[in-house]
Formats: structure tokens, C-alpha cells, sequence
């Protein structure tokens, strides 16, 4: 775009001065060396750069500049004066309608000349500005693109994302409305007349789209949401725990009312706690590899809960009554055994405790049990940890002691292990055996459960069977 400008001076030598500088940046000069020829030009066209002197026949060069920022807000206006004073120079620069004062004649062609750069430079960004702004106003006018994408809104928040586009602070109609003060005086009327139509039809529009939008989704919700009462209820299954999980609660709640204490201890156990301390010689079978999980010559997968009872006797003094239920290892796999099952060891150690107080205890344990008809039987057995040792039967609970397939017709089924504990556990634990003695006994969760329930293979209570484990909810 070719640069042009309007220079207004009555002072020949001045004009000269500048036209000089002009052609020598090669920018279409009109003269004028009076006010009234000054507007008479301004009427015709318009022009990038304004320099005008203050004192002028006809107009002076104040009212030409406060009519050209009327008119032309994008021209930019330049003041030069050989004298003016503080509080007009304040004023002129103030008000911002002149981009430079120039006082002649220090450092003027220089100066002048930088001055001329910048305002063609502020010329072109206004210019931009002004034609952004008509093009958005030509494409919300010309276009309806605003309607058009309310109409085609298929929800409420895409309705509410246009909205906020169009009308919101940072939106097209607001955009134009802070470019009032660049458009030109007499347009202004009618471009404010424009964007309060275009806001008032478009908030109108949107309205009514919201409010088919509620009332569609209003429907889709209720058809959602309606209930056939003629259609059979939805039937949510209860859940239910393990049988191995309820029998160990079962038998933790019996032991707890007796008085006895929960001790849990750690599933990798060494050498010592799960033989050597319960009196197991070295050349035991159940050292063996072949029925023991060994991580290391040191370490193991404990192969009874029987270990806590000497962590608990090492850790505290008698009277001692605790149960010891978890997890156990051997290695061991048929109908009735598994690799891994779950044991409950109990010990008692207290002044004068003997056989009589074991049998009375499991008396109740298995009333509580398998119901109350049942009674206990103890026969002679031998482990390492307990002296006189026994094996504890109950009476079959299915036949009532007559003999079934369940009992194999004896009449009686064999359920755990028990004695009394050795004097040499017991004083291995620092436990001085004049004074106090104990009894103890090992349940196998699983066996219980099996008896109890009917089951006939342990790998049932593994495999997760969801037709067996439904059947059982105590």
C-alpha cells in the first residue's frame, strides 16, 4: 500500500524543509499552507499521517486535528511548533489525539524522520484492527454462522459452549462492542443498533433451543428411567464366605469365649521353631525333603502352627492360653491332603494343668461344633512336642455312634491330635516345669469343614467351584 500524507504549514521555508525529507522517503505528500485548504482536502480523502503546525489561517491546527480523530480515527496525527508550553505540551500529549509534538529545532530531521517510521508502523496495526473487526461483523451479519450453530446444537452443553462463543466475555458480540471507539462517529448509531438486534434475536433463539433441548432430555430420562411392573424383579445373589474361612471363625469365637488369645505368626519359619524347639530329632521324617517345603538349610515353610507356640512362650510368661490359626505347608497330595491347608494349634500352660482339663476343653469344642450329642474319645498316640500324647475321636454325628459310611462303621471319627506338651519344650522356652505344665492340640480347618459340610474331597474347597461353595452358609 502506497504511504501518503497531509503536511499543513504557512511557513515556506518549513515547507520546503520537509518536502525534502518526504521525497527522500518516497511517501505522496499533499500540501497545505492554511486551515481552510487543510479541510477542504480532508473532505476528499483520507490520509495516513497527519503533520500539521498549531497556529494556521482559517482552522487552526488544533480543531484539524480533533476533526481528523473524529473522522478518521486511523489517521495518525503529528504536531511541530517552534514554542509551546509545559501545560500545552502536557495537554496534547494527554489527551492522546497527537502521537508526537516536535518542537523545532533540536535534533528535528532525526527525530522527525524516526517518528514518521513508528507512525506508519502504529498506521498499519490500526488498519488491521479495523479490518478484523468489519469481517466479523460482516460474518455474523452476512452469515447467521451464530444461529446456525444454536440450531444445530444436539445438547446442552454444546448449546452452552456456543453461547459462551457469541455472547460470553470473550465472545464475537462483545468483541465488536469494545471496538466502538475505533469506528467512525457516524457509523457508530448503527453498528450499536446492529450488535443490540443481533443479541437480542440470537438470546431469543437460544432460549427456545433450550428449551426443546430440557424437554427432549426430560423424555429421554424418563423412558430411562420407567419401571415395567409386570416384569419379574432383578434377583441379586448374597454372597457368602468360605466354608474354610467360617469354620476358622467359628472356631476362633468358641476359643475366644473360652478365653483364649488369637496369635498369628509367620508362614517362612526356620529350623529351629519348627522342629528343633518341639523336640523334633534330626533324623525325623518329617525333616525329610520330600515331605518339607525347604527355601534354605535355614529356612522353611512352616509345616505346623505348632512354631507359635514357642515365639509366644519365649515372649511370655504363664499363665499362657492362645490359639494359633494360619496357613501350613507339607508335602502332601491326595483326596485328604493338600500342599497347603490351614491348621489352628492351641496351647494352655498354667499351674496344675493336666489331661482332664485337654478332654474337658475338647468336649465342649465339638458340642459347639458337630451339635450336642456328640462326645469325645481320646486314644494313645505319640508326637514329639507332647507327653502322653493323644489322638482325639468324636462320635459320628451323622449316625449318632452306630456306625455309617461316614465313620466307616466304627462309630467314631478321628478329628485331631493333642497332649500334654513335653517338659522338655516347656523348659526350653525358659518355663520351669515344677510349677507349671500345659496341653496342646492341632485342628485342621479343613478337615472340619469337610466333616461338617459333607465334603469328600479337600480339592473342592480350592478349585472355586461356585455349584459347591453356594451350598454352604452358616
Amino acid at each position: 500500500m502506497k504511504r501518503n500524507l497531509l503536511f499543513i504549514s504557512r511557513y515556506p521555508e518549513i515547507i520546503d524543509e520537509f518536502q525534502g525529507i518526504l521525497e527522500e522517503k518516497q511517501i505522496e505528500t499533499e500540501i497545505a499552507q492554511n486551515g481552510t485548504d487543510a479541510m477542504e482536502l480532508l473532505k476528499q480523502k483520507e490520509y495516513q499521517i497527519l503533520v500539521t503546525d498549531l497556529n494556521l489561517d482559517g482552522y487552526n491546527g488544533d480543531k484539524i486535528i480533533s476533526y481528523v480523530n473524529q473522522v478518521f480515527p486511523n489517521t495518525i496525527c503529528m504536531l511541530y511548533t517552534n514554542s509551546i508550553s509545559a501545560v500545552q505540551l502536557g495537554f496534547y500529549l494527554n489527551k492522546r489525539d497527537v502521537f508526537r509534538v516536535f518542537l523545532r529545532p533540536v535534533n528535528f530531521r532525526q527525530e522527525f524522520m524516526q517518528a514518521l517510521e513508528e507512525a506508519y508502523e502504529l498506521y498499519d496495526l490500526k488498519k488491521h484492527d479495523r479490518d478484523s473487526r468489519q469481517e466479523r461483523l460482516k460474518q455474523l451479519e452476512d452469515n447467521r454462522k451464530a444461529i446456525a450453530e444454536i440450531e444445530g446444537s444436539d445438547g446442552l452443553e454444546r448449546l452452552n459452549e456456543v453461547r459462551q462463543a457469541v455472547l460470553g466475555k470473550k465472545g464475537e458480540l462483545t468483541a465488536v462492542l469494545k471496538g466502538m471507539k475505533d469506528v467512525a462517529p457516524e457509523d457508530r448509531p448503527k453498528v450499536g443498533q446492529w450488535v443490540n438486534d443481533t443479541r437480542s434475536a440470537i438470546e431469543t433463539i437460544l432460549e427456545e433451543k433450550m428449551k426443546k433441548l430440557e424437554a427432549d432430555a426430560l423424555k429421554k430420562r424418563y423412558e430411562a428411567e420407567k419401571i415395567d411392573v409386570t416384569m419379574p424383579a432383578v434377583k441379586h445373589e448374597k454372597g457368602n464366605l468360605h466354608p474354610v474361612t467360617q469354620v476358622r471363625n467359628q472356631l476362633i469365637d468358641i476359643f475366644a469365649s473360652m478365653g483364649f488369645e488369637v496369635y498369628e505368626g509367620t508362614e517362612i519359619e526356620t529350623d529351629y521353631y519348627n522342629f528343633t524347639a518341639l523336640n523334633t530329632p534330626q533324623d525325623h521324617p518329617a525333616r525329610d525333603m520330600q515331605d518339607t517345603f525347604y527355601l534354605s538349610p535355614e529356612f522353611l515353610l512352616r509345616t505346623q502352627t505348632s512354631a507359635g507356640q514357642i515365639h509366644v512362650m519365649e515372649a511370655k510368661k504363664p499363665p499362657i492360653k492362645i490359639i494359633s490359626p494360619g496357613k501350613v505347608f507339607r508335602s502332601d497330595d491326595d483326596a485328604t491332603h493338600s500342599p497347603m491347608f490351614t491348621q489352628m494349634e492351641g496351647l494352655v500352660v498354667d499351674k496344675g494343668i493336666t489331661l482332664c482339663d485337654l478332654k474337658g476343653m475338647l468336649d465342649e469344642l465339638v458340642k459347639k461344633i458337630f451339635g450336642k450329642e456328640t462326645t469325645t474319645r481320646l486314644r494313645p498316640s505319640y508326637f514329639p512336642f507332647t507327653e502322653p500324647s493323644v489322638e482325639v475321636d468324636v462320635s459320628c454325628f451323622q449316625c449318632g455312634g452306630c456306625g455309617c459310611k461316614l465313620c466307616k462303621g466304627t462309630g467314631w471319627i478321628e478329628v485331631l491330635g493333642a497332649g500334654v506338651v513335653n517338659n522338655k519344650v516347656l523348659e526350653g522356652c525358659g518355663i520351669d516345669t515344677n510349677e507349671y505344665s500345659g496341653f496342646a492340640f492341632g485342628i485342621g480347618i479343613e478337615r472340619i469343614a469337610m466333616l461338617k459340610y459333607g465334603i469328600n474331597n479337600i480339592k473342592l474347597l480350592f478349585e472355586s467351584d461356585m455349584r459347591v461353595l453356594k451350598q454352604i452358609d452358616d
